[in-house]
């Protein structure tokens, strides 16, 4: 399935869990056609490609899925840009500044010359990166994250999606049994030092979701404020009183 000239898509794991609830299997690429271009090429010093995110998802047992939903970089913008409302250090240097030089400060991600985030696991992490824009962009004809096409200014987001049909491949039951036995064949490693446990792909988001959907979604001042600023451009009244509302805060 290639699309082309999208909205933003949102979350990309949201659609494998869709297709893994209707007992498929499925591998999505996006890119951003240009815009948003966020992280430099492994041995380069300055923004060029996009997160170029790559999710897979799998149904198993009792109406569930497994899916992993990553971005090519080392770091999603959204952890940068809460690390800076915070005022922290991230944990490591995931960032180029402006000038190439390696840095753990989110100020100079957004501060001119702007800085750029580094690919995961080095040259593997950005030969994902590239070929998912080249299976997003280029092979749906929704173009490549070069800043040359019409597009480059706009948040246009290019897909490619493969949908496979479990039942054509395997049984349903042959699936999940051998699902299972791999999941315990992992999870029965002896844990490393500072490790309780072995998580499959999702399980973090899986709990996380449980504890905002019960206890609210903690928000730092910072994105507070815009996002009662944005309010009250709108019209809203008493609106941090709103906000917190929505969001279960005290």
């Amino acid at each position: 399935l290639a699309l082309k000239n999208l909205g933003h898509i949102g979350r990309l794991g949201a659609w494998s869990e869709m297709a893994a609830l209707k007992n498929c299997v499925s591998i999505t690429f996006v890119n951003t056609s240009g815009f948003g271009i966020l992280m430099a090429p492994h041995g380069g010093t300055d923004r060029r490609l996009s997160a170029n995110p790559i999710a897979i998802g799998v149904p198993i047992e009792n109406n569930d899925y497994l899916v992993l939903d990553m971005a090519t970089s080392i770091i999603a913008e959204g952890k940068i840009k809460v690390a800076k409302n915070k005022k922290i250090k991230l944990p490591e240097e995931y960032l180029l500044d402006g000038y190439g030089n390696p840095t753990n400060d989110p100020e100079k991600f957004y501060s001119e010359p702007l800085g750029s985030i580094i690919p995961f696991g080095g040259h593997k992490g950005f030969g994902l990166a590239f070929m998912v824009d080249i299976l997003s962009g280029s092979l749906t004809g929704g173009n490549s994250s070069h800043p040359e096409n019409q597009n480059a200014h706009t948040v246009i987001n290019n897909t490619l999606a493969i949908i496979i049909d479990i039942e054509n491949i395997v049984s349903n039951q042959y699936l999940q049994d051998d699902v299972n036995r791999l999941t315990q064949w992992v999870k029965d490693s002896p844990k490393a030092k500072g490790f309780n446990e072995i998580l499959l792909p999702g399980e973090i988001e899986k709990r996380t979701k449980n504890e905002r959907l019960k206890e609210g979604i903690p928000l730092d001042d910072q994105t507070i404020l815009d996002l009662k600023i944005i309010a009250e451009k709108v019209g809203m009244k008493n609106v941090e009183e709103e906000i917190k509302s929505l969001l279960n805060l005290s």
